[in-house]
């Protein structure tokens, strides 16, 4: 017995432990940052930011149109096959779809902020969207970096740029030059494009450029790679939007400075659920390899692996937040701390998205427009309760919206793939007839 744990132990650190060790530090950095800006910055304009911030993340993902999650799929199954003239086509491809679109957007969003100012229905000061226009570019380009350095094997390109170089990089610049804190959105998005800038030229040399290949017409795969891109955005825009929709609400319901400490409680509550950037990534092809293979049993294993790594790592940090989540906020400044019970609602939460990881993975590597739909149910049940909740109760509505829909969303996935994988129970023998 003691033989298979240390076994099971040595496979999962050689799993997961590399990336692992570089997503723990990205969040550490992430929130040294954001303790930083919440005590140089005032309530509203820490507040701002984070919404900014938040906003960007979410569109600079939506504007691939999909192609940059799509990555870890394309790009590893043309390495795979040593088809090197899909791998430059499709980064391309992915790369002139994201910088039109995002280039699109921004002036839109800049068309309608301008407009809405003239018409003096939106006040300058408490202006998200041209500011959320000029994060959207490098953001949107730091999204696709990350999944093609993932679908090429480079743990250290996927997370380092972004989740390390750019916030150790401004929270140097916040500590050395305070001033950089009244004009903290034109700071963030110069920073960001130039550390990105940085890091797509290395993944250019360091995989890109020494690719050898025949010169081929690749246009008859767009149509296949935008269809799969499509599927892949619908599942991961619901799993981004649970972790960052909560904090629109907040910010349109309240006010900005409400918006800011909730954001901070957020942003704390996400390291539980930190396993899902590198667990998930890992699991995912290994179980599509393993039922391609027809091997249940294996994929199985790689499932299980997967959520004990997962709790492993979520269990201990949910346990101290629960204890600690008074002196955890007070870290940002003593008006923060009257949100420690938000805190420990969206701990518990994102308890419940840590251990779902793994298990969604299964369900996206299967049947990935069933878990789009339980995803869009799940989030459309937590859309309606944020708007019903959160006039009424604020902050605390709106973490216990997120933690229902959540919850709502963990337990379709895990029945949906339990029937299938027959994770709890006595494995049944027509799970195999039933895989694609």
């Amino acid at each position: 017995m003691q033989h298979r744990l240390v076994r099971l132990c040595l496979t999962m650190v050689r799993k997961f432990g590399g990336a692992g060790a570089l997503v723990a530090l990205g969040r550490l950095a992430f929130m040294v940052f954001v303790v930083i800006a919440g005590r140089t910055m005032d309530p509203t304009g820490f507040g701002q930011f984070m919404v900014v911030l938040v906003g960007a993340q979410i569109l600079g993902l939506v504007v691939s149109l999909g192609t940059a999650p799509s990555a870890q799929v394309m790009v590893s199954d043309a390495v795979a096959r040593k088809r090197p003239a899909l791998v430059l086509g499709y980064i391309r491809f992915a790369g002139a779809i994201t910088v039109l679109v995002a280039l699109a957007l921004a002036a839109v969003l800049i068309a309608v902020s301008l407009s809405l100012r003239a018409a003096g229905w939106i006040d300058p000061a408490k202006d998200i969207t041209i500011p959320m226009a000029l994060l959207l570019l490098p953001m949107a380009m730091s999204w696709l970096r990350e999944y093609v350095a993932r679908a090429l094997g480079s743990s250290m390109l996927a997370f380092t740029p972004r989740d390390i170089c750019w916030t150790v990089l401004m929270s140097a610049l916040l500590l050395v030059f305070p001033g950089v804190a009244a004009n903290m959105i034109g700071w963030a998005a110069g920073t960001l494009f130039a550390v990105e800038a940085t890091a797509w030229l290395l993944v250019w040399i360091k995989y890109l450029r020494p690719i050898r290949h025949r010169s081929r017409n690749i246009s008859a795969f767009y149509r296949k790679w935008f269809r799969h891109a499509v599927a892949m955005l619908f599942n991961t825009f619901v799993g981004f939007s649970f972790e960052r929709i909560d904090t629109f609400a907040i910010s349109g319901f309240t006010s900005l400075a409400v918006a800011g400490a909730y954001a901070a409680a957020s942003r704390v509550a996400m390291i539980v659920s930190i396993s899902q950037r590198f667990v998930v990534p890992v699991v995912l092809p290994n179980i599509v390899a393993a039922l391609g293979r027809r091997d249940m049993p294996r994929a199985r294993s790689e499932i299980r692996h997967g959520i004990l790594m997962s709790l492993a790592f979520a269990l201990p940090v949910y346990l101290a937040i629960m204890l600690l989540a008074e002196p955890i906020m007070g870290i940002f400044g003593p008006s923060f701390r009257p949100y420690a019970n938000v805190l420990r609602i969206l701990a518990t939460a994102q308890f419940g998205l840590a251990i779902n990881g793994p298990i969604g993975a299964a369900l996206t590597g299967t049947s990935p427009y069933i878990y789009a739909r339980f995803g869009w149910i799940a989030l459309s049940l937590t859309a309606l309760l944020l708007v019903s909740l959160t006039p009424l109760f604020g902050a605390m509505g709106a973490a216990f919206a997120v933690m229902s829909g959540i919850g709502f969303q963990v337990a379709l996935i895990f029945l949906a793939v339990n029937k299938r994988f027959s994770l709890i129970g006595k494995p049944r023998v027509c799970n195999t007839q039933s895989m694609p």
